[in-house]
């Protein structure tokens, strides 16, 4: 008989996306791996696991959208990378927690000072709600959604109550008398009550009769429910999400015992063993399996597989009635479908003890024993078999030791992975130069100086807290991040004098997207104390080589990017402006910079012309022309003089200082293919003189300086 009625629509809990302590999660591309104390970070298959300093008992986690949330201790933390760890201010501190998904709403259950209270999770804001306080953390796991609502069943006494969630409070919708209940929510939100009465929750939300009698020895699955009628078990009643079957058994004996795995149902016999109830079928039949087994275990990713373990033997179903016998290695308890066969496993249930770890390829009649940790005993804490590497997470000693991890590339050979004990630190660059040597840290910072322009092997990086240098050996890569590359850079603290990030290879720095830089504005005496980053530099020139300038007399700039030698450009006690990276030089001990782009030549003391005048004596002197002449006026008048009296007797030197001193911005100065060195460093090209400033500029060049400054 075959009775129907109306379904709810059901979204069940996501557990995919949810796990306890010891547990695996993919984030943008890496891979999370959370153990009863600490959390690892993995960035790429080729990349050893990083520790991440957040330490403590990791109660439960759940990846939301492109964010981790784990309940570490007593306090609740968010990861956007699984590196860095921030405490979430939204919520107290707890004493337990469980975290779920139902459907696309999380919810948070934590014991807060000796109440269990239930947040959500809106517009990225974890809210308390009102309304309803759970008896224990775990009972949340009894939320769905029905009609576009979050409900959740709930036992208080001997009632089953029924809350809807409006707004931020819990509702009470519905409640039912029932002494001892059992409730459950798959394949549909149902309650069993100590004396057979059962109930499910229609579409109203108002308690009706599921299955038509009273029940007895009822067993839950994943898409099915089963149990026979009370003192009768000739008679099974198979409820699904969608229906109810009455299935009355044409057996020589009674069974003693049924059990439900994802879809499939069995009975147990006295004598006649174990058989598989084709309840699918339009005459239900049963199908025998064996007369002894350990455990029947439903296959994690795929309710429609089956397993019984027997010791040495194992049955595996790939379709209802079709078992097939396989050699085994001892009994197990879990079991996980893969892309290549399925894994098996024994551990206890608080995972204090184990047994082997095995794997069916697919098309093979035997099971291979796989587990290469220390003792057979070892208990699997948590497994990712979904790609390529697996991981399985194991606990020494029967459970009391450390966590050890292992990997596979074909669920067969299995090697142990060394996790790591220095935690990487997540800094800013600011933190980062006060680091200890050793220190393992990442940092996201924007390329300020690339390749080239300090040494081959050496880019530079900032971030609005400092600058530092990064530092890649040509053996293992070259550098070739553009200027305001956004990067994110995992490397170790060097013990050189210069801060440096010493990076392993290539692929510790990987492109994040665009960022900006800014110079800061300084003086000389003020370079030490921007040792790293990308400055302008105003002060005097006190000191003038080809290849170098020094600036306030302290300030030793590298002006190789220059075209033309520095001595053609520029001269002493000139004030000047020029872009550069400063920092501390290792082969000189002191604080350095490198000329990076265009300069400016702010101010130039004003330039001295010698003339040559004769002698004079009383009798040659005319004191009123010299009064009431101008000055370029006397200047004639005293060329015109000595012209025509060059040959009267010796000549005296007379200088003569111009009035305007030469003022030059901008010129661009970088030497062939620098520029594209600096990759689009900025750059002003242009020259603002007077009339007067250009000629006596011009005539203070040479000839191809002048050249260029008549075609700018």
């Amino acid at each position: 008989m075959r009775a129907s009625f109306l379904a709810l629509s059901l979204a069940f809990l996501l557990l995919p996306t949810v796990a306890q302590a010891d547990n695996f999660h993919s984030l943008t591309g890496k891979t999370i791996f959370q153990s009863r104390d600490h959390t690892y970070r993995l960035r790429g298959d080729t990349k050893p696991w990083q520790l991440t300093e957040q330490t403590g008992n990791v109660l439960a986690s759940a990846l939301i959208g492109e964010t981790l949330h784990t309940a570490i201790g007593d306090k609740l933390y968010r990861s956007s990378d699984g590196l860095r760890y921030v405490a979430d201010s939204s919520v107290g501190t707890f004493e337990a927690a469980v975290i779920v998904r139902v459907a696309d709403q999380s919810f948070l259950s934590a014991s807060i000072n000796g109440a269990t209270k239930i947040h959500h999770l809106v517009n990225d804001i974890w809210r308390e709600t009102a309304g309803w306080s759970l008896a224990a953390p775990d009972d949340i796991r009894n939320a769905f959604l029905s009609n576009a609502s979050i409900a959740s069943l709930a036992i208080m006494g001997d009632e089953v109550k029924v809350f809807l969630l409006s707004g931020d409070t819990w509702i009470e919708e519905a409640s039912l008398t029932c002494d001892n209940a059992a409730i459950f929510i798959s394949p549909r939100p149902a309650a069993i009550c100590d004396n057979g009465e059962n109930f499910y929750l229609s579409d109203a939300f108002a308690w009706e009769e599921l299955f038509p009698t009273t029940i007895e020895g009822q067993s839950i699955g994943s898409n099915v429910a089963a149990a026979f009628e009370q003192n009768n078990k000739n008679r099974l009643y198979v409820a699904t999400e969608s229906e109810i079957l009455t299935i009355d058994l044409q057996s020589v004996e009674l069974p003693a015992s049924l059990s439900v795995a994802g879809s499939r149902v069995l009975l147990n016999f006295p004598t006649l063993g174990l058989h598989e109830l084709l309840w699918q079928e339009p005459l239900p039949t049963l199908v025998p399996i064996t007369t002894s087994f350990t455990n029947i275990v439903e296959v994690e990713n795929d309710p429609d597989l089956a397993l019984i373990s027997a010791d040495s033997i194992a049955y595996h179903s790939l379709a209802p009635g079709q078992w097939q016998t396989m050699a085994a290695l001892g009994d197990f308890n879990h079991a996980s479908s893969t892309s290549r066969g399925i894994f098996v496993w024994q551990t206890n249930e608080v995972k204090t003890s184990g047994g082997h770890s095995q794997f069916l390829p697919d098309g093979q009649t035997s099971f291979v024993k796989v587990n290469v940790w220390a003792s057979t005993t070892s208990p699997v804490q948590a497994v990712s078999l979904n790609s390529f590497p697996s991981y399985v997470s194991v606990v020494t000693n029967s459970g009391s030791g450390n966590t050890n991890l292992y990997k596979s590339n074909d669920y067969l050979s299995w090697s142990r992975v060394s996790l790591p004990t220095t935690p990487t630190l997540p800094r800013t660059i600011g933190e980062a130069r006060n680091l200890s040597p050793g220190t393992l840290l990442e940092t996201l910072a924007t390329v300020s100086v690339p390749a080239g322009i300090v040494g081959n092997e050496i880019e530079y990086i900032q971030d609005e807290t400092g600058g530092i240098q990064m530092y890649l050996s040509q053996s293992k890569g070259a550098l070739n991040f553009a200027v305001n590359s956004l990067v994110r850079v995992t490397g170790e603290i060097s013990s050189s004098a210069t801060k440096r990030i010493l990076l392993d290879a290539l692929d510790d720095v990987s492109a994040e997207g665009t960022g900006e830089i800014s110079f800061k504005s300084i003086s000389a005496a003020q370079a030490d104390s921007s040792q790293g980053l990308v400055a302008n530099v105003t002060d005097n020139v006190s000191e003038l080589n080809a290849d170098e300038l020094v600036l306030g007399g302290i300030l030793e700039v590298d002006m190789r990017a220059l075209e033309d030698s520095a001595k053609t450009i520029f001269k002493l006690k000139d004030q000047v402006e020029l872009p550069v990276l400063v920092d501390w030089n290792s082969a000189s001990d002191k604080t350095e910079a490198w000329y990076l782009g265009s300069y400016k030549i702010l101010s130039r003391e004003p330039e001295v012309e010698t003339v040559t005048v004769p002698k004079t004596t009383k009798s040659t002197k005319q004191p009123a022309a010299t009064k009431s002449t101008s000055s370029s006026g006397s200047k004639a008048t005293a060329r015109s003089s000595t012209a025509q009296k060059s040959a009267a007797g010796p000549t005296a030197k007379v200088s003569n200082v111009k009035t305007k001193p030469v003022l030059v911005e901008g010129v661009k100065t970088a030497k062939p293919g620098a520029q594209s060195r600096q990759n689009s460093l900025p750059a002003t090209d242009t020259v603002t003189l007077g009339i007067l400033g250009i000629t006596a500029g011009m005539l203070a060049m040479q000839g191809r300086r002048l050249r260029r400054l008549l075609q700018i």
